[in-house]
């Protein structure tokens, strides 16, 4: 009798674990915070045409958060909220402004579409201030 009762308690153990392995889900399949941040330089650089002489590389995200969530029912689209700071060195023909870089709030939301070799950002919405 011991030995069923200690095969039982194993197996409901077993299952339990099971059940909150899957409930927990696995890693999100969403843009990593690197391709979120290159999203935000991407929108700088859609708004700062190269024949202006000007543009923005973001350096630095380790401060930047983001949520996203699925577009409707299509897994293959998220909107990404951004929040928290990125650093960011703007260029004025090629020589850096202000000495370095600066450390601005996350200036955009974005969109990004899930292509065959990974996320790719396939729109932005300046945020309100």
């Amino acid at each position: 009798m011991t030995t069923k009762v200690s095969f039982a308690r194993l197996t409901l153990t077993t299952s339990l674990v099971g059940l909150l392995i899957g409930c927990s889900g696995g890693p999100k399949d969403e843009p990593t915070a690197e391709q979120v941040a290159k999203g935000i330089e991407s929108a700088f650089a859609d708004l700062m045409p190269p024949q202006l002489g000007r543009r923005v590389d973001v350096t630095g995200w380790n401060d930047l958060t983001f949520t996203c969530t699925d577009v409707g029912k299509n897994v293959q689209r998220l909107n990404c909220e951004t929040g928290g700071k990125v650093s960011i060195v703007g260029y004025e023909n090629g020589v850096a402004l202000q000495g370095g870089g600066v450390e601005i709030d996350a200036p955009f939301d974005l969109t990004f579409d899930k292509r065959a070799d990974g996320w790719a950002l396939s729109g932005y919405r300046e945020k309100s201030k």
